[in-house]
């Protein structure tokens, strides 16, 4: 199994699933085009992973960048249903399909191919109309003995407003299609109102331009499918980890891009593990910062759908480690739990 290396690796996978939620977004929120009859049902076509982040995304760190991810993916809403632990009404959208990811040079110049399973799953609670109180998100990735796998959780407290945003707030209507005002190129030509391309570059793919994109999507749209129902969200609990010494010298991930300034007596921790207790265990102090982490906020705020902001601002940063997995959660001066990340 193989896990990301860095934490700017997980967010490479929010920059995949941006290129396929772009289309997604377009019917949600379209000012420029109204279709509401349609929902999309079908996302087609390539992404070039350009940079290294993009390709380790997919597990593919013992490879050359510049493969090409083929996608064939069904786009459905997915809907909790029976949740016991949700306050009020939990949904979001499910998109499922094969990725096939050619044109592979591994380090002795020879040339592949892997084929696999993708599922990426966005769901969020809403305490009032723009107001979500907590979010699910979930990356699966599965070609054989490469895969990748994360889950995460957010909670909003006050709860996360989220206004409504037009395409012309980020977008400029040209000749060619709907253009970004500002960061990587993007390009939105509507075809019909049951098909659209989107043409688009990954962050950091300095080379590249909307006329020779990284991504090239077609998205198809028509008669909403039933809503696949998710039967159980993953319920992270409050776990007592104060038996366990705290170790100075772990070496994780987002002890990278946070201002840690010491570790302190483990006290607790949430997991969705209840019946698993960690190996090890290991409590930080943070120090006083704003950081927000928003990977590709302007794709997601551009098309109208709701952006992954990370607030990483908290009090405290808790890792627990288990034989196959790893938990991360950033808790707040309550000692409440803001984000979990379980990677596996």
């Amino acid at each position: 199994m193989n896990k990301p290396n860095n934490l700017h690796v997980l967010f490479e996978y929010l920059i995949i699933g941006a290129v396929i939620f772009s289309a997604v977004a377009l019917y949600y929120q379209d000012s420029v085009s109204k279709q509401d009859e349609y929902d999309l049902i079908g996302l087609s076509g390539s992404v070039e992973l350009a940079t290294r982040d993009s390709m380790d995304a997919f597990g593919l760190q013992t490879f050359d960048v510049g493969a090409v991810a083929q996608l064939n993916l069904t786009v459905t809403p997915a809907l909790v249903s029976g949740c016991e632990h949700c306050p009020t009404d939990t949904s979001g959208v499910r998109m499922q399909g094969t990725v096939v990811i050619t044109d592979l040079i591994d380090s002795e110049g020879r040339l592949g191919r892997v084929e696999g399973e993708l599922n990426f799953t966005h769901l969020a609670t809403y305490s009032a109309t723009n107001y979500i109180t907590e979010e699910h998100v979930s990356f699966d990735w599965s070609a054989g003995d490469i895969n990748s796998s994360w889950n995460m959780i957010l909670r909003h407290d006050p709860p996360r407003w989220l206004p409504n945003q037009g395409l012309t707030t980020l977008f400029v209507e040209t000749d060619l299609g709907l253009e970004a005002r500002a960061g990587p190129e993007i390009l939105i030509d509507v075809i019909s109102p049951e098909k659209r391309i989107i043409k688009a570059c990954l962050p950091d793919s300095f080379l590249c331009r909307s006329a020779s994109p990284d991504a090239l999507i077609v998205a198809d749209y028509g008669a909403a499918p039933e809503p696949v129902l998710i039967a159980q969200l993953n319920h992270w609990e409050l776990i007592d980890v104060n038996n366990f010494e705290s170790n100075q010298s772990v070496n994780t991930p987002l002890l990278e891009i946070l201002q840690v300034q010491n570790n302190t007596n483990n006290i607790h921790g949430f997991t969705p593990l209840i019946s698993t207790p960690p190996s090890a265990a290991s409590t930080f102090n943070l120090g006083v910062n704003s950081t927000r982490l928003a990977p590709l906020s302007s794709w997601f705020n551009a098309v109208g759908l709701m952006s992954i902001e990370l607030d990483v601002s908290s009090h405290n940063l808790v890792y627990l480690q288990y034989s196959d997995l790893e938990i991360y959660n950033l808790l707040d001066t309550n000692k409440s739990l803001r984000i979990g990340l379980m990677i596996d």
